[in-house]
C-alpha cells in the first residue's frame, strides 16, 4: 500500500516538474490540500521516515497546486482551507479515542478517488493511466489491510474501489471519444 501510494505522488511530484500546468492538475485542489494536512498530522506525533517522505511529496503537490492556481485571492483560500483542514485534524487526533488518523485517511481518500471522477477534465493526461492504477492498488492494499477493523473502513474502501474502476472507465471513454463525456 505505501509503496504503491509513494510511487503514485512521485509520478505526480515528477510530472508536475516535467510538464508543468500544460494539462491540467495531478491531484485535484480539495483532496491535495487535505492530504496534506493529514500528513502533517502524524509527523507532530510519531514522525517515521516514510511519513516524512509522504509530506514532502504531498508538500510539493499542493505547491504545484497553488502555482496553478491563476488568482492571488483564490490561492489565499486555497492555504486557509488547508490550514483549517490541519487544525481540525490536529484537534481530532488529539481528542478523539478511536484511531482517528485510520479512519481519517480512508476518508481522505475517498475525497481523492471522488474528486477525481467529478474533476476528470482537469487531471493532466500525463501518465493517468499508471497514477489510477497505483492509486487503485493503493486503496486495495490499505482495504485488504485493514478493512476487517470496522465497518466504515470496509465500506469508505469498498466505496473507493469502486470511484477508481469508475474513473478508469471514464477516462477511457473521454480519451476514446476525442474528450466527450459518454457521447455527450
Amino acid at each position: 500500500m505505501m509503496v504503491a501510494w509513494t510511487m503514485a505522488y512521485g509520478l505526480m511530484v515528477r510530472n508536475s516538474w516535467k510538464y508543468g500546468h500544460d494539462q491540467g492538475l495531478y491531484m485535484p485542489l480539495v483532496p491535495g490540500a487535505l492530504n496534506l494536512s493529514w500528513e502533517l498530522c502524524p509527523v507532530f506525533s510519531s514522525a517515521t521516515l516514510g511519513r516524512l517522505a509522504w509530506l514532502c511529496l504531498d508538500f510539493a503537490i499542493f505547491v504545484f497546486n497553488i502555482s496553478a492556481i491563476k488568482r492571488m485571492s483564490n490561492k489565499c483560500i486555497y492555504i486557509a482551507f488547508a490550514a483549517t483542514a490541519c487544525l481540525i485534524l490536529q484537534l481530532a487526533v488529539v481528542n478523539i479515542t478511536v484511531d482517528f488518523l485510520l479512519l481519517s485517511s480512508f476518508a481522505t481518500n475517498l475525497s481523492i478517488g471522488l474528486f477525481y471522477l467529478i474533476d476528470i477534465r482537469h487531471i493532466s493526461k500525463h501518465n493517468v493511466y499508471l497514477i489510477a492504477l497505483l492509486r487503485t492498488f493503493g486503496d486495495l492494499f490499505a482495504w485488504m489491510a485493514y478493512g476487517n477493523l470496522s465497518a466504515f473502513i470496509f465500506f469508505t474502501g469498498l466505496t473507493e474501489l469502486l470511484l477508481n474502476v469508475l474513473f478508469f472507465a471514464a477516462r477511457i471513454e473521454i480519451d476514446s471519444n476525442g474528450g466527450m463525456v459518454f457521447g455527450s
